[in-house]
């Protein structure tokens, strides 16, 4: 099921539950468990320096999700679905998945306000498309909010588990500190030819 958020207020995002078919989520999440020492510290982008300040940006490990046999069904599941909230509401012109990344936030975890767009390919294309899936049972961490800053000011949203949330890669948003547990995500963006 497709639904908007917050439609009354003219918020950029949308929400898929239930995005991903239980095999292709089992596969993915077998995955995971079968490639640990891929799961590293993130690295940050920025002109800051400092280990220290470069945690206060982002906090949490990440591992590039291989497209193989386990995940080409959860890799071709999201497509589908990103192609079909692409064509009802935004209408972006797009190319190309690039490829997915997979995301634990511990206690204390976060990454601070940003926008993806930002970041451009040599080809003259540029993300366009985002989208932030839920991995973990949404019971099994608190914080960790996605947070949106959007025409009506700050907003946020706890998604529940396989649902994903797909917005603008200009849109500015971000992950709010994790206070218990361990929030499970796996995010992506689409690119497509630079917005004119």
């Amino acid at each position: 099921m497709i639904k908007f958020f917050n439609p009354e207020n003219k918020q950029y995002e949308c929400i898929v539950g239930n995005a991903i078919l239980p095999e292709n989520l089992a596969n993915f999440e077998k995955w995971v468990s079968e490639n640990r020492s891929e799961v590293k510290s993130a690295e940050v982008i920025t002109d800051v320096e400092n280990e220290n300040n470069k945690k206060s940006i982002r906090d949490s490990a990440i591992a590039w999700i291989q497209h193989d046999e386990l995940t080409s069904g959860f890799y071709d599941n999201i497509t589908r679905v990103a192609l079909d909230v692409n064509n009802q509401k935004f209408n972006f012109n797009l190319q190309y998945l690039e490829m997915l990344q997979y995301g634990e936030y511990s206690v204390d975890g976060h990454y601070d306000w940003h926008a993806d767009g930002v970041l451009r390919s040599d080809n003259n294309d540029a993300r366009k498309l985002s989208f932030s899936l839920l991995i973990s049972d949404d019971d099994e961490y608190e914080g960790g909010e996605l947070e949106f800053y959007g025409p009506a000011g700050v907003y946020n949203y706890k998604p529940k588990r396989n649902e994903a949330v797909f917005f603008p890669s200009f849109l500015l948003h971000r992950v709010a500190p994790v206070t218990s547990g361990l929030r499970k995500s796996v995010v992506g963006w689409i690119h497509g030819p630079d917005f004119v």
